[in-house]
């Protein structure tokens, strides 16, 4: 992969650039072009123009055609404002990295959308943006664990960025454990200055949602309600700033506001922040807004640097929409595209020392089968100090339905997919054989990219393999001692207790998921959640979302799981079966008597 620093000056109407290729400045140095501000000015209107149609503002100009001219506009720029050298050493890449030092003059240029009669610079290179002094190279330990602040909506008037912001809170709980991650919502009138102020302090993220707006003396910042404005100038001066923000703001002087976008990030930049992702202007709200931002979270916690998190969600927003959508080219990095916010902590595989399990999460979120014997265990254990061989029954019990409710929930995404070859079997009651089929599963979904459409799934499976495979063990060793003393059982139930709790933590998915008996989508569903059942609607009243109740009405009668976060819901009566009070799995030949009499 190609690394690109590309130093661009600009005085008048002359460009002098300076191309550091990897670290070493070659001979591609003081090279020079001489273009007129007005070729700018009239591509900035066509992308101007391009946005409009974008965002749906009631333009009439054929799709198809402002496309072709953004094309073509992209391409006569390219050619003109960079020199034949450049030109040349892009075209031999095969892709790369391209941090680009600007002169403050050509801040406002969306360079993501020059085209080089092939692809958009976007689509080719990992881009990322410096303004002259506007960004100095911050630097700080990559972290296991991240602190995350969502600002939505602070004027009060704004519902779709309320939503964005519950949408993002909601899907991030739901896809990143509560080890990696935590976050911090923040939305209303309620927000005042100081409060915003103190709640930046030091978070690793920062998503906005909401106005951009200027002071009665045109100073540029985020909007309060009351017409208050937190200014550019009193984010400058927080003395411990965030790491990253991204900032998906509208603007109140304008739909293409480039110089108020760059001056809000070049104020993030000199406050010590080391990225900025903006938007160059303002874009509809939809839930491709969403979409966005959500898959640029999901590679930030897949280890991948900004740039490259930035590019994977522009390529899967390209893949979603028409060519005419250009929400992918609204967003702009301001800071090092190559900087990782986010690695994994470093262990390949179980550490007893580190279960950091919340108990009580379990026993009020986790599928009743698994919950309530757990709760009983933990209570029983309470009044004895230790666990007593008696009782291991209630964690055997809670492991194999956590086996069981992980199997339904892989096996029935992987129906869900509609993917071909091999399929599941939903009759498996081997312990060993089950384990088997598990983990071919996970893997055929690692194989296919698929196992980031339900993150917390795959990976902690594949994770705990062996782990799994001990339990088992434990397991049929247990059951063919029932005659043992019980001071030879202690010591296996510990380690047992130990691998237990240690999925519990990595499999946390299974606390942001609702198993529940279907009675469709008109009328409150039996939930089979937490130590208690409980009847509750999957979708509140005020639902718009025709899918989640089609397939409610088509499902009905069946066990179900339902995703919020995702707005997905899986048929597993394939496998499961509820009916009298009984819930039923044929994986692994598993009954449990639920108390239905409240």
């Amino acid at each position: 992969m190609d690394l690109f620093h590309l130093i661009i000056d600009r005085v008048a109407d002359r460009n002098v650039f300076n191309l550091i290729s990897g670290r070493n400045l070659g001979r591609d140095s003081h090279l020079h072009t001489r273009v007129d501000n007005d070729l700018i000015d009239g591509f900035l209107r066509m992308v101007h123009r391009a946005s409009l149609i974008s965002s749906n503002y009631g333009q009439t100009v054929n799709e198809a055609e402002i496309t072709d001219q953004l094309y073509r506009s992209g391409q006569i720029v390219f050619n003109q404002f960079f020199p034949s050298r450049i030109r040349e050493i892009f075209a031999q890449s095969e892709g790369g990295v391209l941090f680009l030092h600007l002169d403050q003059s050509l801040s406002h240029v969306p360079w993501e959308l020059l085209h080089d009669g092939v692809s958009f610079l976007a689509d080719r290179f990992i881009i990322g943006r410096s303004i002259a002094g506007a960004w100095n190279e911050t630097s700080r330990d990559i972290r296991s664990k991240l602190r995350m602040l969502i600002v939505a909506d602070p004027t009060g008037d704004l519902p779709a960025a309320r939503e964005e912001g519950e949408i993002l809170y909601e899907t991030l709980n739901a896809d990143i454990s509560s080890d990696l991650l935590e976050i911090r919502f923040l939305s209303g009138r309620r927000i005042d200055r100081l409060t915003l102020l103190n709640e930046l302090q030091d978070k690793d993220i920062v998503h906005y949602a909401g106005h951009t707006g200027r002071d009665e003396d045109g100073e540029t910042g985020w909007l309060l309600a009351n017409n208050k404005i937190l200014r550019s100038t009193e984010i400058e001066k927080q003395q411990i700033p965030p790491f990253f923000v991204f900032s998906n703001s509208c603007s109140s002087f304008g739909s293409f506001a480039l110089e108020e976008s760059n001056r809000m990030a070049s104020a993030f930049l000199r406050s010590g922040v080391s990225g900025y992702v903006g938007t160059t202007w303002d874009i509809s709200d939809s839930n491709e807004v969403i979409e966005f931002a959500i898959e640029f979270y999901r590679n930030i916690f897949l280890e991948r640097t900004i740039g490259e998190s930035l590019l994977e969600a522009r390529s899967k927003a390209r893949k979603r929409n028409g060519s005419s959508d250009l929400t992918w080219a609204a967003y702009s990095l301001h800071g090092n595209p190559m900087q990782r916010l986010f690695r994994l902590p470093i262990r390949r595989s179980f550490d007893a020392s580190r279960s950091g399990l919340n108990s009580r999460r379990v026993i009020e979120a986790y599928p009743l089968p698994i919950a309530k014997p757990y709760a009983t265990f933990l209570e029983e254990q309470e009044k004895t100090g230790i666990p007593e061989p008696a009782s291991f029954k209630l964690l055997r019990t809670s492991f194999l339905w956590l086996l069981a409710s992980v199997g339904g929930t892989l096996f029935s995404l992987y129906k869900k997919m509609e993917l071909r070859g091999e399929q599941p079997r939903w009759d498996d009651q081997d312990y060993e054989s089950f384990a088997g089929h598990l983990y071919r599963f996970a893997r055929r979904l690692h194989t296919f990219k698929s196992d980031d459409y339900l993150p917390g799934l795959v990976q902690p499976l594949l994770l705990h393999r062996e782990n799994i495979n001990k339990m088992i063990e434990i397991l049929r060793l247990l059951e063919n001692s029932e005659n043992s003393d019980e001071a030879e059982l202690l010591p296996y139930i510990i380690p047992f207790q130990f691998l237990l709790e240690n999925l519990f933590v990595d499999l946390s998915l299974m606390g942001r998921v609702e198993w529940f008996q279907n009675l469709g989508a008109d009328q409150p569903s039996f939930l089979l959640k937490g130590n208690q059942p409980s009847l509750a609607r999957i979708l509140p009243i005020h639902s718009h979302s025709e899918t989640l109740s089609k397939e409610l009405n088509e499902f009905k009668g069946r066990v179900c799981i339902h995703v919020p976060a995702r707005r997905l819901l899986l048929d597993v009566s394939d496998g499961f079966r509820f009916s009298n009070g009984q819930l039923e799995s044929n994986l692994l030949g598993l009954q449990y008597n639920v108390d239905v009499s409240e």
